[in-house]
């Protein structure tokens, strides 16, 4: 199955698709969720999804890439607008922490995002996608230059699975623990994996705590990120 997303240019049907899509695939998951449902849904013909994003998959990776980005934006403006800074490792803590809390809190958006990952293994196979490279070299750039790049690339393969375990662990009830605990441990494995001393780990955890609460950032109908 092709895994890259055709190059088409951005129309209002296009737009349409995306927008009857995202209410679907949150509201009764991917697996449910049908090409037929979504052309019926926006009133656009079902071979334009092909046209336009190749694959049900394709399509679904661009509206939660998208969530992800919007909730990745959202932290950095409020996180600026707030201590006129912001610093990348403190908003990859606090990302974790609300990606983790919106998904153990909100059944619909766990089921999609396990419904989710497990196409994305059947199509991608389990090694790292190279879609996430120029993030993970921004981190090397920004958060610890002397990150070797063997380092670096254990870091984007294992953080990912860490994080994807820890989430499907609890969904399962396969851990029993308050989901703070979870955030704190999974945190303490991701920076410990960009190699941060552990004064500064210590510290990163509590203000990512700390500023998770301030910024109460919670996940609506559609993936739409909700911010105070």
């Amino acid at each position: 199955m092709d895994k890259i997303v055709p190059n088409r240019r951005n129309t209002e049907n296009r737009q349409r698709l995306i927008n009857a899509a995202r209410d679907l695939f949150y509201n009764q998951g991917y697996d449910a969720t049908t090409l037929a449902q979504i052309s019926e849904k926006s009133g656009v013909n079902n071979g334009l999804i092909t046209y336009y994003f190749g694959s049900k998959y394709n399509l679904a990776h661009e509206i939660y890439t998208n969530f992800v980005l919007e909730m990745r934006n959202t932290i950095a403006e409020r996180l600026y607008a707030i201590q006129k800074d912001y610093k990348l490792e403190l908003g990859i803590g606090i990302e974790q922490r609300v990606l983790m809390e919106v998904k153990f809190n909100n059944p619909k958006l766990m089921r999609f995002f396990e419904e989710y990952i497990k196409s994305e293994r059947e199509i991608e196979g389990e090694g790292e996608s190279g879609r996430r490279g120029h993030y993970y070299q921004l981190q090397k750039r920004l958060i610890n230059p002397s990150l070797s790049d063997i380092d670096l690339t254990l870091y984007e393969v294992c953080g990912v699975t860490v994080i994807r375990a820890i989430t499907n662990a609890y969904a399962h009830n396969r851990i029993d623990c308050d989901t703070e605990y979870l955030e704190d441990y999974a945190l303490n494995l991701i920076y410990g994996m960009l190699q941060l001393p552990p004064y500064q780990i210590d510290a990163l955890i509590q203000e990512s705590k700390a500023l998770q609460r301030l910024l109460d950032i919670k996940v609506g109908p559609g993936f739409r990120v909700i911010s105070k």
